[in-house]
């Protein structure tokens, strides 16, 4: 999403292998994504489950190609702008958060131990609070009456303890990469499970309709894969 109306600003923008959302879009679409609001999703997953798993694949070819679409259109030489790969994200959660901290000029290199962490992770906590009641509460009003305290930035032992809670080991019940669950929205946890996946015909519309964006974000050379 462009946003031309904001002031001078630093974000970042995450990219994952086209190919790889397909397949994990037909299993969250399918079985494991709980999204009470999204009224779409009970009619996707009525008409997936109707499916075969190389029909229900066609299907979401065609069902993303406006997410593709965007994709293609973003500026991704934006100077403000860090632009990242999920797969690097997730190869090395601590080095690639890490890297947006201090892209945001919000990464504190030293370990902050004792009552000093204490006080900055009870900061955090607050505003996660604070932050989270508002969806809950009439007028936007916080759900606890507290003042929001700004952290301006994240020591490196907090990072850590951060990527290391919401780790896959830990979000996917003690599984490792490769283990997969198709009834877990932490289904597998690897790239490039396209290729089990994938049959002759999905590689063949793939490269005729969506190949070029390949490229685009570095994910091939050309059509010959």
């Amino acid at each position: 999403m462009y946003t031309p109306d904001l002031e001078v600003y630093r974000g970042f923008h995450v990219v994952r292998d086209p190919r790889d959302i397909v397949v994990s879009a037909y299993f969250s679409h399918l079985k494991s994504l709980n999204a009470p609001t999204w009224q779409e999703l009970s009619d996707l997953r009525e008409r997936l489950s109707g499916l075969s798993k190389e029909d229900g694949l066609l299907f979401e070819l065609d069902y993303l190609e406006q997410q593709f679409r965007e994709m293609a259109a973003w500026d991704y030489n934006q100077p403000h702008i860090l632009e990242l790969k999920l797969e690097e994200l997730s190869a090395d959660p601590f080095g690639g958060f890490k890297r947006i901290l201090e892209f945001l000029e919000m990464f504190d290199p030293s370990n902050r131990h004792g009552l000093q962490r204490g006080w900055h992770d009870l900061r955090l906590k607050m505003n996660r609070l604070n932050h989270k009641g508002r969806r809950y509460m009439p007028a936007n009003l916080p759900m606890f009456p507290v003042p929001r305290l700004p952290v301006q930035t994240i020591p490196a032992s907090t990072l850590e303890a951060i990527t290391d809670r919401l780790s896959f080991a830990r979000l996917s019940g003690g599984r490792t990469r490769g283990q997969e669950n198709v009834n877990s929205h932490y289904r597998k946890g690897v790239h490039g499970d396209w290729k089990n996946h994938f049959t002759n015909e999905h590689i063949r519309l793939f490269k005729a309709r969506y190949n070029d964006l390949l490229i685009q974000l570095g994910y091939e050379k050309d059509g010959d894969w």
